[in-house]
């Protein structure tokens, strides 16, 4: 007669021992539930997360969850990994369409920060940071077709930024006809005070989902 086969991966991490001694055998039943079907790793890495006395279940799987687990929504508590995945479907662009709203939001950029400069006021440059940083950012997520991904605002944002700094440059190219590298930014508080309106009045526009 053959052997039986121990079909157990020879290579599985055992699950770590309570942090206590006695436990509830409760505790040690959720902490074996939770070993055996998490997905995540946070109470797999943390004894005490593991065995701790928490009996929140996913409303949609019906899996056990921790506290680094559970996320609170108007309706119940959900699991991360569910929540993510209830996300995904609304992220469909992809790195072109976060690089047109990029070049969209640095060419107007360094649009509005000239005008700040020209105009040389910081309120004002306040005021056209706001004027021009919401109208864009609309403008930029129809040119990217409205598809988004986890990056968009950090691209739209990097293009805003960026757009500052390349202002003196441009602006002393146009006045000089010589491409000077500067970054006299940080010291001018026209196109700082332009870039905090539009960073302002872009950032939940690029936080929209749909």
């Amino acid at each position: 007669m053959s052997d039986i086969i121990d079909e157990k991966p020879q290579n599985e991490k055992p699950m770590p021992a309570p942090p206590e001694d006695p436990i509830d055998p409760d505790r040690v039943a959720g902490a074996q539930e939770r070993w055996t079907e998490c997905p995540l790793k946070d109470c797999k890495r943390n004894p005490e997360l593991l065995y701790a006395d928490f009996y929140l279940r996913d409303i949609r799987t019906n899996r056990l969850m921790c506290s680094a687990c559970a996320v609170k929504t108007e309706v119940g508590y959900i699991a991360r990994e569910v929540v993510k995945a209830s996300d995904d479907r609304f992220y469909t662009g992809n790195i072109g369409s976060d690089g047109i709203l990029f070049g969209a939001m640095l060419v107007g950029s360094i649009v509005a920060n000239a005008l700040s400069l020209l105009i040389g006021f910081f309120y004002f440059a306040f005021l056209i940071g706001l004027a021009i940083g919401g109208g864009l950012a609309i403008q930029a997520r129809r040119l990217s077709g409205k598809k988004v991904t986890r990056q968009t605002p950090y691209f739209g944002i990097g293009g805003i930024v960026i757009g500052a700094l390349l202002t003196p440059t441009v602006w002393f190219f146009f006045r000089t006809g010589i491409f000077y590298i500067s970054l006299s930014i940080a010291f001018n508080i026209s196109t700082l005070a332009c870039t905090i309106g539009m960073v302002m009045a872009s950032w939940g526009v690029f936080m929209r989902r749909i």
